[in-house]
């Protein structure tokens, strides 16, 4: 029995590989001056673009190795819908980030000032 991939479920898997790979870089950059010595020469930027390049590739391939692959047997139409559907799902995603961020994240901090301040 053949089980038929639907270009939603597809692409909301996509999505989620996506940003949890993201997100796993984010916390190497917000995490990385405690984890990594203090660099001074040329080899922070070196290191930094090279983890920028081999991150646009990671998400390429994410995002597009299962359409290229859909294109290359004739499903141009499929491909392009999953595309289009990864691209909404990163978006929601993204609108999830920032309304937690709005939510429960602003009102903490100004709760802490409040403490501090008295």
């Amino acid at each position: 029995m053949k089980l038929k991939k639907s270009p939603c479920c597809v692409s909301f898997l996509q999505s989620l590989g996506l940003v949890s790979y993201i997100s796993l870089v984010s916390v190497i950059f917000w995490k990385g001056n405690e984890w990594f010595p203090k660099m001074h020469d040329y080899l922070g930027p070196l290191i930094f673009l090279t983890v920028f390049a081999l991150s646009a590739l990671v998400c390429a391939l994410i995002t597009l190795s299962y359409p290229f692959t859909l294109w290359q047997k004739g499903k141009a139409k499929d491909a392009l819908r999953i595309v289009f559907y990864t691209a909404l799902w990163t978006v929601g995603f993204l609108i999830i980030f920032l309304v937690s961020q709005v939510i429960l994240v602003q009102p903490l901090s100004r709760l802490s000032l409040k403490i501090i301040q008295a």
